[in-house]
């Protein structure tokens, strides 16, 4: 694999490093919580090995999952109530990258931070990394980048729990 490569080619060259950081190509279908299997057969070895070299691995998440029904993810929050509502009490739902939003809009839902068992739900959901060895967490966007509102975020009236005080 490329991990490999770079990794082998940092030791190689004596190019001091501690920390491999996997940007979102690491992911199925560009869904956290998954891996691309042709990329990433087994990633609990890679970490292994990665780490017999001194590396630690960081992969990068992004806190909105794609609206993907089947996909445990999502399902397991729909199920939970842990996803941001619009005024209606539905899912809030918008695309997030701005190369897709009209061509291909694939919505996204967010999680409510601001509701305490959502934080809990989103918070387990990590152990799917722990448990492949990975180190760190890159928690990128995590600020609602919704290209096609007219201000680049969040509808402004989307509904949150506001730790039981909804707005």
């Amino acid at each position: 694999s490329r991990v490999r490569f770079i990794a082998d080619n940092f030791r190689q060259r004596r190019i001091p490093a501690d920390v491999i950081w996997l940007d979102i190509h690491y992911e199925d279908g560009y869904n956290p919580f998954t891996w691309d299997p042709a990329r990433f057969p087994d990633p609990p070895r890679l970490m292994k090995d990665l780490r017999a070299q001194g590396f630690r691995v960081v992969t990068i998440v992004d806190p909105h999952p794609k609206k993907q029904p089947g996909w445990w993810v999502y399902d397991t929050g729909l199920a939970a109530d842990s996803f941001v509502k619009n005024p209606d009490g539905s899912v809030y739902e918008a695309p997030v990258w701005p190369s897709n939003a009209e061509r291909e809009p694939r919505p996204s839902v967010f999680p409510d931070f601001t509701k305490p068992s959502a934080r809990e739900w989103w918070g387990g959901l990590f152990k799917f990394y722990l448990d492949a060895g990975v180190a760190g967490i890159w928690n990128d966007m995590n600020e609602p980048a919704v290209f096609v509102e007219p201000a680049h975020t969040m509808a402004l009236d989307a509904r949150h729990d506001n730790e039981g005080q909804p707005t």
